[in-house]
């Protein structure tokens, strides 16, 4: 259900893109990969905190521990996701500024 998530919101992506007319490189072929590794990055991390909230409070309902997890688990998702953030806009205006020097 992860990598389902994370292939719909590359498709959503490309679909916004069209519709504000983005320029399409070659570089963009690559998206998808990356965001399957920083998708699944985060899916392990969430299991890890999943099996360890699990193991700690084995009677609590499956909401409460999923709320335990999300906890635990959302500060160093939120924290790698605002850097991947950061890198990609960086590198994402690298590319376009230059492409834009170069044709004007």
């Amino acid at each position: 259900m992860g990598l389902f998530c994370v292939g719909m919101a590359f498709l959503s992506a490309c679909g916004i893109c069209s519709v504000l007319n983005v320029f399409y490189g070659p570089v963009h072929t690559s998206l998808p990969f990356l965001l399957m590794g920083l998708g699944v990055d985060d899916i392990f991390v969430m299991m890890a905190c999943y099996r360890k909230v699990q193991s700690a409070h084995k009677d609590l309902p499956i909401a409460e521990s999923m709320g335990l997890m999300l906890k635990h688990a959302g500060a160093s998702i939120t924290v790698t996701s605002l850097t991947d953030i950061v890198a990609f806009l960086v590198g994402a205006t690298t590319v376009c500024y230059f492409f834009w020097l170069k044709f004007n």
